[in-house]
């Protein structure tokens, strides 16, 4: 038998802000929260942050689309090791 490994909320996720200290990242059209972005006083900090983590669905499609177009060339080596070793961070792999 074969466990299938879980996989993130699907995108796309949106960012959502009451003020500071009360910033939330929301998926499934604002039903579903994926994460609280807490951890400093300064909501400009912590509105940035939450946008990098909305665009993670996005940014981990991208990293994929791109491992698969790069050619395996030479010169290429340090972007794909990079690419994979993102990519396996996000899926929860070893690097």
């Amino acid at each position: 038998m074969q466990i299938k490994a879980p996989s993130h909320t699907p995108g796309p996720w949106v960012l959502d802000s009451n003020g500071p200290g009360h910033e939330v990242v929301l998926a499934r059209g604002g039903t579903h929260a994926v994460a609280a972005v807490q951890g400093t006083d300064d909501h400009l900090e912590n509105l940035a942050n939450g946008r990098l983590i909305v665009a993670a669905p996005d940014l981990l499609a991208a990293a994929k689309a791109a491992f698969v177009a790069l050619p395996m060339a030479k010169h290429n080596d340090a972007i794909n090791r990079a690419l994979r070793d993102a990519i396996a961070k996000a899926e929860g792999q070893p690097t």
